[in-house]
């Protein structure tokens, strides 16, 4: 009875050793700000508020100096454009699921966190065990910050928030 019951703490511990804040994230909904830096040092920013939930649903709303929502289910992406008013719906070769990636970091120092997903590298930094800021390169190795406020976790966040409507009269492109 003994052994298994420090069996039983070793794995606990164990647990807590490789366990990370977002362990137990199931959602998140926070406003961002996207700031996408070129080599150059010309830097674009947007404005909107995001969602995601598990298993693999994320919402981007984008509201400022474009209009656009981007909605991701597993592999299926659909982008709404309304300033262009076109549509873009695609299939991804690998499903995105934004919180098993941040359940996946690594800790490297107080507060910051690394994750890999597929050649991409993400520096994630967290205050008072909530998520403020990610940061990556892009495919042009353009520098992109998103920073978060207003962020809850763990909400109870319904599918519905993941449903979208294509108005009639915009263009429809499939890739």
């Amino acid at each position: 009875m003994q052994i298994k019951k420090i069996l039983f703490t070793l794995m606990l511990l164990c647990g807590y050793a490789t366990a990370n804040e977002f362990a137990s994230l199931t959602s998140f909904q926070a406003k961002f700000k996207q700031t996408i830096t070129d080599d150059a040092n010309n830097t674009i920013a947007y404005f909107g508020q995001v969602l995601f939930k598990k298993p693999n649903f994320s919402k981007w709303s984008y509201k400022d100096p474009v209009e656009k929502d981007i909605f991701i289910n597993g592999k299926s992406v659909t982008i709404i454009d309304a300033d262009l008013e076109q549509v873009i719906q695609t299939t991804l070769a690998k499903q995105i699921n934004l919180i098993d990636i941040l359940q996946k970091a690594k800790k490297k120092a107080k507060d910051k966190y690394k994750a890999q997903f597929l050649d991409t590298s993400f520096d994630i930094k967290t205050q008072k065990g909530v998520i403020s800021s990610v940061e990556y390169f892009d495919e042009l190795e353009n520098k992109v910050t998103l920073s978060f406020s207003k962020q809850k976790s763990n909400l109870n966040i319904s599918n519905s928030e993941f449903l979208f409507n294509i108005p009639a009269d915009y263009e429809r492109i499939d890739q």
